[in-house]
């Protein structure tokens, strides 16, 4: 699909947090360009599609102005929908592929339309034995996944996965994540990774 497609209009959602691939982000929408948003996704009735890309803000507020994201965001699609009360919208995205953001636009509603290039997959990899640290931090923090049987890989068995779960759990600045998504190589993403954890087993011990 995007081989065929390599720069395609797209809606952007700037916020305070940065989505992985393969993670999931619940959201509360209230601004009617986002309501309209959803809305004109739900109506489409594309569940493949991406509905949007979650970026990073570079400066900025959430609500309100327009503001100015990172140029390497994830694509969002739609997993959940619900409305508890009139007017706001619960919806839980699952990140899909990493976008570049070539150019941006502002249509008059004041939602924000980037031409990007979607990233190429990342090619899973086994986890190497010398990030089999990282593997046991993972398996310790991550919530039990109730699997009954191994039809699906566990997530820290994959160097993709491990890291992208990583900086979802740990507590890392967000600009540290954004700095994280953007790299290409899953193994120098690792390598990060357990170069923040390092710091900060010796920042305990001072």
């Amino acid at each position: 699909m995007y081989a065929q497609l390599p720069l395609f209009q797209l809606p952007l959602f700037p916020l305070n947090t940065v989505l992985c691939p393969g993670g999931a982000l619940p959201l509360r929408i209230f601004e009617q360009r986002y309501l309209d948003l959803i809305a004109g996704v739900l109506k489409a009735g594309s569940p493949d599609a991406p509905a949007f890309g979650v970026c990073l803000i570079r400066s900025g507020d959430e609500v309100g102005a327009v503001a100015q994201p990172h140029t390497v965001g994830t694509l969002a699609h739609i997993a959940a929908v619900d409305m508890t009360q009139p007017g706001i919208l619960n919806v839980v995205v699952r990140g899909g592929r990493r976008f570049r953001i070539v150019e941006t636009d502002v249509r008059p509603d004041r939602l924000l339309i980037g031409r990007v290039h979607v990233e190429n997959e990342e090619q899973h990899v086994a986890l190497p034995s010398m990030y089999q640290p990282l593997k046991h931090l993972l398996q310790r923090i991550l919530p039990p996944t109730g699997q009954s049987d191994k039809s699906t890989p566990e997530p820290w068995e994959d160097a993709v996965c491990t890291g992208y779960r990583l900086i979802e759990h740990l507590p890392l600045e967000v600009v540290d994540k954004q700095q994280l998504l953007e790299i290409n190589n899953p193994l120098e993403r690792l390598d990060r990774l357990a170069q923040y954890i390092k710091r900060c087993g010796r920042a305990r011990r001072l």
